[in-house]
């Protein structure tokens, strides 16, 4: 049996990070949407970015095989002069589209060695939005996305 989260975080990573972009609400753009692990790389040097944050999972091993429902939390975050769902939504569309290309296939995501990721299902989405003092607004989709795993 492997440790799968790292597999499933470079699948995600290999997908999206480079295919991602913006455009602010005030106009220019688009501009490219990184994604990253870590915040602490982003926050400082981009307005729009995809960190991916939690995981956590399930077993689901059988007499045959050692699965599991791995769940990764995907933390879309604008910083702008005012709130920005439109600019999030936007990020969230083009995850949705790499990710689920016909209502018949699984998933998109690159294979890893070591395990097969399969049948990608979005377990929760919702906004945070708030403003920090002396600060821009801060606009975040957080997305929750689960999948089985198989060794």
């Amino acid at each position: 049996m492997i440790n799968v989260k790292r597999a499933v975080r470079t699948a995600y990573y290999q997908l999206l990070n480079g295919n991602l972009s913006y455009s602010p609400p005030a106009g220019g753009g688009p501009f490219n949407c990184p994604v990253s692990e870590s915040v602490e790389k982003l926050v400082d040097n981009y307005d729009a970015y995809v960190v991916m944050t939690n995981q956590d999972s399930q077993q689901q091993n059988t007499n045959n095989s050692w699965s599991s429902l791995e769940r990764i939390t995907l933390d879309i975050t604008f910083k702008g002069t005012r709130v920005a769902k439109g600019v999030v939504d936007g990020i969230a569309d083009q995850i949705f589209a790499l990710l689920f290309t016909s209502p018949n296939q699984s998933t998109t995501l690159p294979i890893q060695a070591g395990c097969v990721i399969q049948n990608v299902v979005i377990e929760t989405d919702g906004y945070i939005a708030y403003k920090p003092v002396n600060a821009n607004y801060i606009t975040r989709r957080v997305i929750v996305l689960a999948q089985l795993v198989t060794q």
